[in-house]
């Protein structure tokens, strides 16, 4: 019998965008000097995890 996908698991994307910040805020706030470049790259990054861990199997 082949095994059903699980759907979307959105718990892990508030997980994905604590990380995803404090990851950008420590490595890219150094190299920009701008904490709207920065929050804004944190923002997606963090969403990107947050969606790849939810629909991980």
């Amino acid at each position: 019998m082949p095994r059903k996908r699980r759907p979307f698991d959105a718990t892990w994307l508030p997980f994905g965008m604590i990380i995803g910040f404090a990851l950008s805020i420590g490595i890219l706030l150094p190299l920009t000097g701008s904490v709207l470049i920065t929050a804004g790259a944190g923002l997606l990054l963090g969403a990107a995890l947050g969606i790849v861990l939810g629909l991980r199997p």
